[in-house]
């Protein structure tokens, strides 16, 4: 018995002795670990101020330049070009700033073929997204084009523009949006709103459509009978879609003749493009 009471002794002390090493592992873990919860949560904070605060310190910085006050018709667009741009920080890939700058070239293209204000249609170009993420972000409950127009009231009193000119860039901007409740009245209006559905129209306007599906979480295709009937920024407000219930339509819609005359080679392009769509996804070719 005394053989057996040595050899369980030192075996009861060499588990007393585990089990503090353990516990006190065990502690030190737990600390370790609750130094870096804190750690996480505070750069999560920091994500989301940055991410809540930087298109403001963007458009102070940009107010900067623009409280220079060029005089020149390049030096006005200048500035209201960098204006413009703080409000795209993370903006999705279909209404980016590629798409202000690409809107802003048929507005040139468009503007100079019409005898239109440029500084007022290049103006409204640069801003007329400026409340897209606004929109996205509510899941098409807040109309981009009208919350862009009141975001850009006080950024347009920053630039060398006369009180005509800046009333017609909120109406240009009011009145660009296909499915809004402004129609374009003024030359410089009409000129925005057939570039922007320019851009939604041809190859760029394939492009952007699937772009557009892929982040709301579309599918490639919704095969229903009764596609208009479906609902936008859902799994169904796919490609095919868009072009359905918006694209296919645009044609009709162009308000100059410049407009009419290039939205007639993109709506070819994409009619013959989504005929071809549609045999593939069916197997037909």
């Amino acid at each position: 018995m005394r053989f057996f009471s040595r050899l369980v002794c030192p075996a009861t002390r060499v588990g007393s002795v585990l089990q503090k090493e353990l516990r006190r592992e065990i502690a030190c873990c737990q600390q370790h670990l609750k130094y870096c919860m804190v750690a996480v949560i505070k750069c999560l904070l920091s994500i989301l101020l940055f991410i809540d605060f930087y298109p403001v310190k963007m458009i102070k910085s940009s107010a900067k330049i623009a409280s220079q006050t060029p005089k020149t018709t390049e030096g006005i667009l200048d500035a209201v070009r960098d204006l413009a741009r703080g409000y795209f920080h993370g903006a999705r890939g279909s209404h980016d700033w590629d798409h202000t700058l690409r809107v802003c070239r048929l507005c040139r293209r468009i503007g100079t073929a019409e005898g239109v204000d440029l500084i007022v249609v290049l103006t409204a170009a640069y801003l007329h997204d400026i409340g897209r993420s606004c929109q996205d972000d509510a899941g098409g409950t807040v109309c981009h084009a009208e919350k862009g127009a009141r975001l850009a009231e006080s950024d347009l009193e920053q630039l060398s523009l006369s009180e005509n000119q800046r009333q017609n860039i909120l109406h240009c901007i009011r009145s660009h949006r296909f499915r809004g409740s402004h129609q374009p009245r003024t030359p410089e209006a009409r000129v925005l709103f057939d570039a922007d559905k320019l851009d939604a129209i041809g190859a760029v306007g394939v492009a952007r459509a699937f772009l557009f599906a892929g982040e709301v979480g579309a599918r490639l295709h919704s095969d229903v009978k009764n596609i208009e009937e479906t609902r936008p920024y859902s799994i169904d407000d796919t490609g095919f879609r868009e072009f359905k219930v918006k694209l296919c339509k645009i044609r009709q819609r162009m308000l100059t003749g410049e407009g009419r005359r290039l939205a007639e080679e993109r709506h070819a392009f994409m009619e013959k493009f989504f005929n071809r769509f549609l045999e593939e996804y069916r197997g037909e070719r």
